[in-house]
């Protein structure tokens, strides 16, 4: 009443409704007083991100109201460490990779807090802004990966705060398809020496990542076979070409089983004189022979 006292009439409807802030209200928003005068709510909610807000209380008949104090809703204060996915092959779609829990300083789940979710470029994530759930979880729905190997990442980042967490995955390469030509073709080099630079080949897949430990074969183009080795986790494999005795055109190369454009050919010109000297510990290297017979320079 206007002295302050309860009014111990039932049945006034009690209307909540929020005053200041934003986001909505769930749950019971309306009750009717007891026969105490008394209107309790047993599941009103806020529904909306950290942050402060004030809720009116009013009845039509008679008309009044009354605002609450301010309700603070937890803000993000930590957000948990998932675990990363195991190691894929570039370009797969993951679906519901990760999942995050955030919490606020008393370690209680934050409910509705907006998240922004990125990732690594030539990536993409499902969705890039959502909410945590009612349990404080953000579960990212896919995740597909760009076509590059290597490490990529996704990356979650709590609205209103400074937090950002990365969790990342190993990319790997697709399944070899070709052989690539990379450096050491027309060189030259004087009898009884070696080429001055190493012959290069690369293992890639079908994004042009390279591919490592597959088999490639090094050989004279006469079919004199030096050694076979593996690529490296780049996808190269190398060698170094002896010239032999005999000045002339030449060719080496290097091949490997089912791969595109193999053989990879190497040309080089023995030339009459003598070789310069070097130490021992500069020439740390698999060479292939010398050919036997003259060859055609590489297509």
């Amino acid at each position: 009443d206007a002295s302050g006292n309860p009014v111990t009439t039932p049945g006034v409807q009690i209307q909540a409704s929020i005053a200041s802030g934003d986001g909505t209200l769930g749950g019971q928003a309306g009750a009717f007083t007891n026969d105490q005068g008394r209107a309790d709510y047993t599941d009103l909610a806020i529904v909306g991100g950290p942050g402060a807000r004030a809720l009116r209380f009013a009845s039509t008949a008679p008309a009044s109201e009354v605002l609450s104090g301010t309700i603070t809703l937890p803000s993000v204060a930590a957000v948990s460490n998932p675990t990363p996915p195991s190691p894929v092959v570039v370009g797969t779609r993951l679906v519901a990779p990760v999942s995050w829990t955030l919490t606020d300083a008393a370690s209680q789940p934050v409910a509705d807090a907006p998240v922004t979710i990125s990732v690594s470029d030539g990536g993409s994530v499902e969705p890039v802004s959502t909410t945590s759930d009612p349990s404080g979880v953000v579960k990212l729905q896919a995740w597909t990966l760009s076509q590059v190997a290597g490490s990529q990442y996704v990356e979650l980042q709590a609205g209103g705060t400074q937090l950002v967490f990365r969790v990342t995955v190993d990319a790997l390469p697709d399944a070899a398809v070709t052989l690539e030509y990379t450096s050491g073709d027309d060189q030259s080099a004087p009898v009884d020496s070696v080429l001055p630079q190493a012959l290069v080949v690369r293992v890639v897949d079908r994004y042009r990542n390279g591919v490592s430990e597959v088999p490639v074969q090094w050989a004279t183009c006469d079919g004199i076979v030096g050694f076979q080795d593996s690529t490296d986790i780049g996808g190269y494999a190398s060698a170094f070409q002896r010239t032999g005795t005999t000045p002339d055109e030449y060719c080496a190369m290097a091949s490997s089983s089912g791969l595109a454009d193999s053989p990879i050919q190497f040309s080089y010109t023995v030339t009459p004189g003598t070789a310069p000297t070097t130490s021992s510990s500069s020439r740390q290297f698999r060479a292939i022979p010398p050919a036997a017979t003259r060859q055609h320079q590489r297509p």
